[in-house]
Formats: C-alpha cells, sequence, structure tokens
C-alpha cells in the first residue's frame, strides 16, 4: 500500500495519497514510513502544520525502533558474554574429573 501512496502522490492525487497513507498508519500505527509519507503529501499539500505532526510522530519512532535494536544487541551481546564465562569452567570441570572423554 505504500507504493500506492506513492504513486498517487506522483499523480498528485494528493486526497487519495492521504487516505491511502492515513489507513496505512491505522492498520500499523508504528509504521515509520506511513508517518513520513503522510508529511511529505502533507508539504506538498502546503498543510504545514500536518507535516510537521507527522514528521515528529515518524521522527520518535524512529528512534523508538533505535532504541529497541540496540536495547535488543546489547541483550544478547550479555547473554553470549555470560554463556561463554559459564561455559568454560564448566567444560574445566567436566576434563578435571574426567567425565569428559
Amino acid at each position: 500500500m505504500h507504493g500506492l501512496a506513492r504513486v498517487y502522490l506522483e499523480l498528485n492525487r494528493l486526497d487519495d495519497a492521504i487516505a491511502v497513507a492515513k489507513r496505512i498508519s491505522e492498520v500499523d500505527p508504528e509504521d515509520v514510513l506511513a508517518h513520513t509519507s503522510l508529511s511529505v503529501i502533507y508539504q506538498k499539500k502546503g498543510m504545514v502544520a500536518e507535516a510537521e505532526a507527522e514528521a515528529s510522530k515518524a521522527r520518535i519512532l524512529g528512534w523508538k525502533e533505535q532504541l529497541r535494536r540496540s536495547t535488543a544487541t546489547q541483550a544478547k551481546r550479555a547473554f553470549a558474554r555470560t554463556a561463554c564465562s559459564c561455559r568454560i569452567p564448566f567444560m574445566m570441570r567436566l576434563r578435571k574429573n574426567c567425565w569428559l572423554l
């Protein structure tokens, strides 16, 4: 549906483009591209206040996504460090006690 909004924008059918982009943002409120598209369409239509509001929403959603990704990456790294530090002594114990042949 993003493509449809883009086509309407290119054809200068701004009201149709707005309707499609709004529908996308209703279905998925955290879709950064939908809010970015709305901002561009509103700007082209001369609706500056609405364009700025949608741009702000897109920016905030983008930051949230970056935060989620960095938090997930940090969690994975922390788990990997913990898992590695736990595995090494365990394997040493196995060898020391001759459980591992």
